[in-house]
């Protein structure tokens, strides 16, 4: 089916969405998903593994969940209960699934799928980067079976956790910055672009529309989260941010993107965990990754609608 990919996540609303929309793309063939992940971030990692868990169980997706860290290794954890609640899904019920995670911690279930791998594999992390951060610290080797991480986060407009930083990158920006400075090539899609990947309340009834459990889940939980975030994009709906940078993993066509210097602010007392580029400055630092400016949002839309007509 092709690159081997993990998602790695911190379920939380928008990314039951990109799970949701994971699984389609794999069932598609268009993503070969060999593990889901799960980070503290959004809610505490116990609530990601659940929520996890009951999203593969009510898909029926055979993949495996791995519980990964339950805090930054620097500081406090800063979860996101005011925007996901503390279940992370907003009240929406799942049926609790009988699966349980995967015996091993999310950083050995990297480094074993990219070891057992004849390629390079992709990491899409839609939460903070603690879990990649201590692969690659565990595993020093792994950096070279990593073929790149599309990761959801930063900003470098403004922030929503605080007026620099985006909430992934915020939560543990040292993680961040490890993985930006590793030597693996990285895509990231900032909040500058994924909140011009928003969706409609009319596109929701949509999705909904289609009746499978997968749609309706997706319809569920983004429509219980339209209402809060709405005015990141002046109203018109609610930015699919994890979404993205999963169907970005599959489909980069949707998208530009441009190569150049990313790096993290881990120590100001009031931009800490903001992300900087050097895209036009006359000191050119060494590019390092790639920066997703813009998305042709219909595009997205439609690719969104079409994935969760799978099931």
């Amino acid at each position: 089916m092709g690159v081997p990919v993990i998602v790695d996540c911190d379920p939380g609303t928008d990314d039951v969405a990109a799970l949701v929309l994971a699984h389609a793309l794999a069932q598609r063939g268009d993503l070969d998903v060999a593990a889901v992940t799960t980070v503290a971030g959004n809610v505490d990692v116990e609530q990601a593994t659940r929520n996890a868990l009951d999203v593969v169980g009510l898909l029926g997706w055979d993949v495996p969940v791995a519980r990964g860290a339950a805090k930054p290794l620097v500081a406090d954890l800063v979860t996101a209960a005011e925007i996901h609640g503390t279940d992370g899904l907003l009240g929406v019920e799942l049926p609790t699934s009988s699966r349980v995670a995967d015996g091993r911690p999310a950083w050995q279930v990297m480094r074993d799928v990219a070891a057992s791998s004849d390629q390079p594999i992709d990491v899409v992390a839609t939460g903070p980067l603690t879990n990649v951060a201590v692969a690659l610290a565990t595993y020093p080797e792994l950096g070279e079976r990593l073929r790149r991480v599309v990761v959801m986060g930063g900003a470098f407009l403004a922030g929503n956790t605080t007026p620099a930083a985006e909430f992934n990158v915020y939560v543990y920006p040292e993680a961040a910055q490890r993985v930006f400075t590793s030597g693996v090539p990285f895509w990231l899609c900032p909040l500058d672009v994924t909140h011009e990947a928003y969706i409609t309340a009319d596109e929701l009834g949509q999705a909904r529309a289609l009746g499978s459990p997968g749609a309706v889940l997706f319809a569920d939980v983004i429509g219980r989260y339209l209402p809060l975030v709405a005015r990141y994009s002046g109203g018109r709906g609610a930015a699919l941010h994890d979404p993205l940078a999963v169907v970005y993993a599959a489909d980069d066509s949707l998208c530009t993107s441009a190569e150049c210097f990313v790096g993290v602010e881990t120590r100001g007392s009031i931009t800490r965990g903001m992300t900087v580029t050097d895209r036009y400055s006359d000191t050119k630092l060494e590019r390092n990754g790639h920066l997703v400016e813009t998305v042709d949002r219909a595009a997205f839309v439609a690719r969104v609608l079409d994935l969760l007509a799978v099931g």
